[in-house]
Order: structure tokens, then sequence, then C-alpha cells
């Protein structure tokens, strides 16, 4: 185990704006702008949960250095039970309003079939946008045995192989094998959770004695670059009629890594500007409760607003525009008021997110 550099263990409030930018990036995801302007920006916005595991991995230094290796995992344990359970109480209310069959939905999600998805490929029977937390918790259980048992630095070597195995099975799979494999076998924690995991981990080691402001310049460049190259490939496989549905390619690796860059290298100069200091805040302390319940909003959203455009005629084209903008700051809202009746001890879920 290594000790953790200066800079890992101080906040970085350029990492907390990251987290906020990838909070809204997932939200646009799971409710896209129109084709017209999504088509450009979704390979993009791909970046969004790779970055959320090299940030975890950034920081485990950190974790490890405290001893709060355990500690974590007994947090994400609690936030996965949590998530998950609202989740079907959200899924049984919708079918007690529609007047659906609760047996139907039951018989669906206890199948072995979902059992089996969830416990191997983390594919959440509740909410798909869910996967995330059981591949964090997966990752952090492995990390916490490989590294009694192996040294780091051979473990490094998990990261190409990894990236390689999710490029052979996800976005070329069809180009290779000549079929396109379902979304959560490549989706998990084993090809996206722990080589971008310890793509952090890795540069939290590489960066001890660098200048990060020299970064910024080349990474602003840099993305660039991998934004267009990550764009000549989607365009490129869908010419050849070769596309498929998992939207990483082999520039977003790169790309995921320059941005993470470009962030870290503010360190903590965001605190002179007010503006962007709100941002990190709410990166610091909503990005994960808005990743759990944002899904919720947007199903509210999508039965609200076309009732509401039969009075206002209109207003569902102007919701499609701004539906990202209006469900992040509505989730934001409602994540704000859920952590200061947290705080006023109204309510005790025993984490703090």
């Amino acid at each position: 185990m290594s000790e953790c550099s200066k800079k890992t263990n101080i906040r970085n409030d350029g990492i907390d704006c990251l987290k906020c930018l990838c909070a809204f990036f997932v939200i646009c995801i799971h409710k896209p702008f129109p084709s017209q302007f999504n088509q450009y920006i979704f390979p993009f916005i791909r970046v969004a949960v790779p970055i959320f595991f090299m940030i975890t991995g950034f920081f485990y230094c950190r974790t490890e250095d405290k001893k709060k290796e355990i500690r974590q995992i007994k947090k994400i344990c609690i936030i996965l039970f949590y998530a998950n359970l609202l989740y079907l109480v959200w899924e049984v209310v919708k079918i007690l309003i529609l007047k659906k069959s609760l047996i139907i939905y039951f018989n669906e999600i206890l199948k072995l079939k979902s059992i089996m998805k969830m416990l191997i490929f983390n594919e959440s029977p509740f909410s798909g946008h869910l996967w995330y937390l059981f591949a964090i918790l997966y990752v952090l259980l492995i990390v916490l045995f490989l590294e009694k048992n192996i040294n780091k630095n051979k473990l490094y070597v998990l990261i190409p192989c990894l990236l390689i195995g999710d490029l052979l099975f996800g976005k070329y799979s069809n180009l290779i094998w000549g079929v396109a494999f379902p979304l959560f076998l490549v989706r998990n924690f084993l090809f996206v959770g722990i080589p971008y995991f310890y793509l952090g981990d890795y540069i939290s080691e590489k960066i001890k004695n660098i200048n990060l402001k020299k970064l910024r310049w080349p990474c602003s460049l840099l993305i660039i670059i991998f934004y267009i190259t990550t764009l000549l490939e989607k365009n490129i496989l869908i010419m050849y009629n070769m596309n498929t549905s998992r939207e990483h390619y082999a520039s977003t690796t790169f790309l995921a890594i320059t941005i993470f860059l470009f962030f870290i290298s503010f360190e903590n100069e965001f605190k002179k500007y007010k503006f962007m200091y709100v941002f990190s805040k709410i990166g610091l302390e909503y990005s994960m409760l808005i990743y759990v319940i944002h899904v919720i909003i947007i199903q509210c959203y999508d039965k609200f607003i076309p009732l509401l455009n039969k009075r206002v005629k209109g207003i569902n084209n102007i919701y499609e525009i701004f539906a990202p903008f209006l469900i992040f700051i509505t989730t934001l809202i409602l994540a704000n008021i859920f952590m200061n009746l947290k705080k006023n001890k109204l309510y005790k879920f025993g984490f703090k997110l």
C-alpha cells in the first residue's frame, strides 16, 4: 500500500465540479436532448459513469490511509439497499395506479434469470441505472481482496485488458464477432468498474510531482481531438452498419482521462469564483443523490408534460428542448430538501450521501 500524495489528500474542487457535471450528463443520457443535437453530444456525455469510477479510484489511497475501506463498503451497501427499495416501492405504486397485476411484476423480478443478471452482471431488476451502485460495491470488495494478495503495480495490467474486452464484446462486437451482445454483459463491474477505478488510482500515483496547471491546455486540446475521434468511430460504424447500442468507443477512454485531468488541474481554484464554487458544492454534496433519484423525476415529467400540453399547446416541444436542465434543477431541489430534513433529524437513514 503506497502513501497518498498531498494532492490526493486535499479536497479538490475541480473534481467536485466534475461530479456535478457528470451527474448532469447522466440525466442527459436518460432524458436526451432532441435527436438532431443529441447525436453530436451523446458520445461525449457517455464519459460520466467511467469518470465516477475514476474519481473513486483516485481517492482510494486516502481511504486506505485512513483505514476506511470497510466503512466505505458499508456506506455503499446502505445506499444500494435504499435505492433499490425506493424503486421497488415506486414500481409498486405505478402498478397500483395503473391497476395492473403485482403478481406478474413480482414473478418477473423474482425469476432466476433476473436474479442471476443482478448478482453476476449488476443489472438491477428495479431500475436499470442502479447497476452502477452494484458495480461500485463489487469493485470495492474485489479491490479490498486483490490488494491484500497482489502488488498494486501488477493490478494495473487489468486496465488495458478489461478495456479491450469491453470493446471486443461491446461497441465492436458486430465487427469482430458478427453479433451484438446484450448490454449487461459489458456494462458492469468487470469491464467498466475495475479498469476505470484503477485508471483513477493510477493517476493518483503518478501526479505526485506534477504541476497540475501545466496539464490544462494540453488536456483542452486533447479533449477536442478525442471528441472528434469518438464521432469518427461512431459514424464509421454506422456507415458500415456495424454500430451497437453500447455507446463506449476506443476514444471514450482517452476522452474520459483527458476530461478528468483537465478538471483536477484546477485543484482549489474554484474557491475564488462563487459561481463555479456552487457547482463544486453540488458535486460534493448531491451528486450521488441526484444519480439515484433522477429517473423518478424523469418519469413524473414524462407523464405530466403531455397532460399539460393538452391545455398549453406547444409546451411539450419546449420541454423536449430544456428537459435535462429542468430535471437536473428539480432533482437538485429535492436532494437539497432531503439533505436538510436529514440534517434536522426528521429522517434518519443511517448514511451520508
